[in-house]
């Protein structure tokens, strides 16, 4: 029985204010206060994370220091809880660069590659694609997770017969392509598991929720508790069943706590001597764990349906801005085009004015033909006089032209020819005088 109460505990990774700080600051963090307020607030609602420094290697090679979040998140898979192992990476320039996330699986699990999940185990969700500094953060980013792997699962399990059972430990923070340095920051600040009273080992005893496998189809009873290793690859001790021959699409679940009691060859010495309460282990001990239990149960089912609904509540409210965004660019659009049909009205009505401007002179034109000279003139005697002088001074300088091209032909001989340059250009002199006596009394002299 106490093995039993002994898997509803949930423990909590031992992560203080001042060593996150330490951390963040050896790793160069550029926000630190709003880094650090965010883990501290994602650390709150999920338990089974801890934080450690790694060495990040990207798929150019570049080697970079950053914190990684490490462990499992809850996620209510067809009804029942699994838990999916994570690995988060925050590098120095967070939150304005977005998280690298992977999912880890260990040895005896398999990725399912997906529009979310890529065969790395990469993820790659709209949350973190649309990742906006100062509208994402991290805890927003785990409970979108927990929504995406509820609707598809990321990791299944392998068949028992394709490779024997290997640490989980040694597996959780292996990626093909992109490879980490690990410390033990974790292994020295995770809170150790209380030991029971005059009990095993608990994590013998008896292992947490598994992981899914493929579609649910019922097993018998006898493949559905194979005998568990010791393997402890985060704070809440569970434990991924191999799969039983010939059913590697088989889901393995708990109920929808996510914790049943596995029979198996190595809990059963530890059931026979825990029905049985001791001396020092009485009745009220074993209620007042039992409740306990209890509560822890309840705030983990109200701690998955809070971030559940804050997820979705992050993601209306998102919708919500952005539509807020769309109707003031539809109202500055239609802004715009109220002012451009009032300019073209405007427009419009000039031209129509012009319009009847124009119909209405050509209707008062004569028919009659108009002498070009007649319809030119100026708007005062003294002009039409300049008009003239000028008209007559560019005739006889023509006239000059042409006597010299008749004389260099030979067709004029030099005396006509001089007689009449010397009477034209006396006319022409004339002319010019007159035209200059018409252009200051007109006040153009000065131009």
């Amino acid at each position: 029985l106490f093995c039993a109460i002994r898997t509803f505990l949930i423990y909590f990774s031992a992560m203080n204010s001042e060593s996150l700080t330490a951390m963040l600051k050896s790793i160069g963090a550029e926000y630190l206060e709003n880094t650090k307020e965010e883990i501290m607030e994602a650390l709150s609602q999920f338990h089974d994370l801890i934080v450690r420094k790694d060495f990040y290697v990207g798929n150019d090679g570049v080697r970079e220091l950053a914190i990684c979040f490490c462990g499992t998140i809850p996620v209510n898979y067809m009804g029942k809880t699994y838990n999916i192992p994570i690995c988060i990476y925050l590098l120095k320039n967070y939150p304005y660069v977005p998280p690298i996330c992977f999912v880890r699986p260990t040895a005896n699990m398999i990725v399912k590659p997906s529009s979310n999940v890529d065969s790395n185990g990469k993820i790659n969700v709209p949350y973190l694609t649309e990742w906006h500094q100062s509208k994402s953060d991290l805890l927003g980013l785990l409970q979108v997770l927990a929504i995406v792997f509820g609707e598809s699962c990321p990791v299944f399990n392998k068949p028992a017969n394709s490779r024997p059972f290997a640490s989980q430990q040694n597996a959780l923070f292996y990626h093909s392509s992109d490879n980490v340095m690990n410390d033990d920051f974790a292994r020295r600040n995770r809170r150790p598991v209380p030991p029971i009273p005059n009990q095993p080992d608990p994590s013998v005893c008896l292992p947490g929720p598994p992981y899914p496998l493929g579609t649910p189809y019922p097993v018998p009873l006898s493949a559905r508790y194979p005998p568990y290793p010791n393997a402890v690859a985060h704070s809440s001790n569970s434990a991924l069943p191999s799969c039983p021959r010939g059913s590697s699409s088989v889901c393995h679940a708990t109920s929808s706590a996510g914790f049943t009691p596995y029979p198996s060859v190595l809990n059963r010495s530890c059931a026979d001597n825990s029905i049985k309460p001791t001396g020092t282990i009485q009745p009220e001990h074993i209620r007042a764990s039992i409740l306990s239990a209890a509560e822890d149960l309840l705030r983990k089912k109200l701690r998955e349906i809070i971030g559940r609904t804050s997820a979705e509540l992050h993601s209306l409210h998102r919708s919500n801005e952005e539509l807020e965004s769309s109707k003031n660019k539809v109202k500055t659009i239609l802004q715009d085009i109220a002012d451009e049909e009032a300019r073209l009205k405007t427009v419009a009505s000039v031209y129509k004015e012009r319009s009847e401007l124009i119909d209405s002179v050509l209707e008062n034109v004569s028919e009659d033909d108009v002498k070009i000279d007649d319809a030119i003139d100026t708007t005062a005697p003294l002009y039409r006089q300049i008009v003239k002088c000028c008209t007559e001074d560019a005739t006889l300088d023509d006239t000059i032209y042409y006597l010299g091209e008749a004389l260099k032909k030979g067709k004029l001989e030099l005396e006509p020819y001089l007689k009449l340059v010397r009477e034209l250009s006396r006319q022409q002199f004339m002319q010019r005088a007159t035209m200059q006596k018409c252009r200051i009394v007109a006040g153009l002299d000065k131009e």
